[in-house]
């Protein structure tokens, strides 16, 4: 079953919302007044003057980070900075959406440490060193913030506190964490919920099976759930990747280009770029 990709395009180009996540800033391109958020893959429905008119300063707040950790102001300092407003958010709101998308800015800061690494250098590099260790401790403290997530959101539901999406947050938790039999009993929990619309329970079932590279499931799900006019930017994204996962290079950049209209996203440069080595070996 091929996915209509020029109709995608031609959806999203007339017909597309622009919705801001309340976790991390991003403005995501949807089709509906629900989608993922294409950095954090939280639920969202909420455009940018709705989250506006609710909480102003939040959106400040948010806008701040995007623009601090934007890959054209890459630094420590702004790194830094970014993350002591993600701490000022967590105490204020105590919504475990920051404790997330804090973890995964901690995560893309220890990627940027990383780059530093010059592995031209010949012998002992004290200064290689260091960033590695940095970047180690970033990544630790991620993890540290995943398990805290996941102990506050397990009492959260529990109590029956924001059920459905807290137990969503578990799950992806425990995927980061790698995790996978966690996340599968965090993925069958979630169908428990009354309030999952189908949706969530395919796509996290779709993020489960790209994670145990399981390529050919996860292509059924994206397949059918973009045939029939289930269409988000998300989805479309994992659809390409494990395109590129069974070697079918030039589609999986077809779908890339287009997402590129709608997404600024590290992800799909990376993954272009690992098309261009990998289609030189084939």
């Amino acid at each position: 079953m091929a996915i209509n990709l020029k109709k995608i395009d031609e959806l999203f180009r007339s017909d597309a919302v622009e919705l801001f996540c309340p976790y991390c800033g991003t403005k995501t391109y949807c089709l509906v007044n629900l989608t993922l958020c294409s950095n954090c893959e939280s639920i969202i429905s909420m455009t940018r003057p709705a989250v506006l008119k609710k909480d102003s300063q939040l959106v400040q707040s948010l806008e701040k980070i995007n623009s601090l950790s934007d890959a054209d102001y890459y630094s420590e300092e702004n790194f830094e900075s970014a993350i002591s407003i993600y701490d000022e958010l967590i105490s204020s709101k105590g919504n475990i959406g920051y404790i997330y998308a804090k973890a995964l800015l901690l995560i893309k800061y220890s990627n940027y440490v990383l780059s530093n690494i010059n592995y031209t250098s010949h012998g002992f590099m004290e200064e290689n060193y260091t960033y590695s260790q940095k970047s180690m401790n970033l990544v630790s403290n991620a993890r540290l913030l995943f398990y805290k997530l996941i102990s506050i959101a397990e009492s959260n539901t529990k109590s029956n506190i924001n059920s459905f999406n807290d137990a969503y947050f578990i799950f992806l938790a425990y995927i980061k964490l790698g995790r996978l039999k966690s996340a599968q009993d965090a993925l069958d929990n979630l169908k428990k919920f009354k309030e999952n619309n189908g949706i969530n329970i395919t796509y996290a079932n779709l993020i489960f099976d790209i994670n145990k590279a399981d390529f050919d499931s996860s292509l059924l799900i994206s397949e059918k759930l973009l045939s029939s006019g289930v269409i988000h930017l998300n989805i479309l994204f994992y659809h390409a990747f494990a395109m590129f996962h069974i070697n079918k290079f030039k589609q999986s950049k077809k779908i890339l280009n287009v997402l590129q209209n709608y997404i600024k996203n590290e992800n799909i440069n990376n993954l272009k770029e690992d098309i261009i080595i990998k289609s030189a070996l084939y």
